[in-house]
């Protein structure tokens, strides 16, 4: 998981936690707990984020897979 990645695409896109929190059904609490690596995203929020960004599969693969 490349988080850092996931963060700059975050705001690249001007996007908070809690706007990712709402997009994946979760508590602030929690959408930090996985932003900071302590917690591991779904494959199910992995894809409900990719579709919310828009992520390309290169996109994808070097967020996700990496």
């Amino acid at each position: 998981m490349n988080l850092p990645a996931l963060k700059g695409k975050l705001r690249e896109h001007d996007k908070t936690y809690a706007d990712l929190a709402s997009t994946i059904g979760r508590s602030l609490t929690t959408a930090n707990a996985k932003m900071t690596g302590r917690v591991a995203f779904s494959v199910t929020e992995a894809c409900l984020i990719s579709q919310w960004l828009n992520f390309t599969n290169e996109e994808k693969a070097k967020i996700f897979l990496d």
